[in-house]
């Protein structure tokens, strides 16, 4: 069945506005939510401080999240 779903998927990735979906994908949607939240609300800091600690912390979970 899973190989049946991934075919289908990918017979409409051209037509689709959005990726296939994958193992941890809405942890890393997470992430990068939490990430955004952080760069438009955070206080703690310059402007690119907080943007960069925000992009390590979501690229530290999605390295959880992926295994690597």
């Amino acid at each position: 069945m899973k190989s049946q779903a991934a075919q289908a998927a990918a017979l409409q990735a051209d037509v689709l506005f959005y990726d296939q979906a994958f193992i941890g994908s809405s942890a890393a949607r997470d992430a990068v939510e939490d990430a955004f939240g952080r760069v438009i609300l955070g206080t703690d800091g310059t402007k690119q401080e907080i943007i960069d600690n925000a992009i390590a912390a979501a690229k530290s979970e999605a390295e959880l999240v992926l295994g690597n």
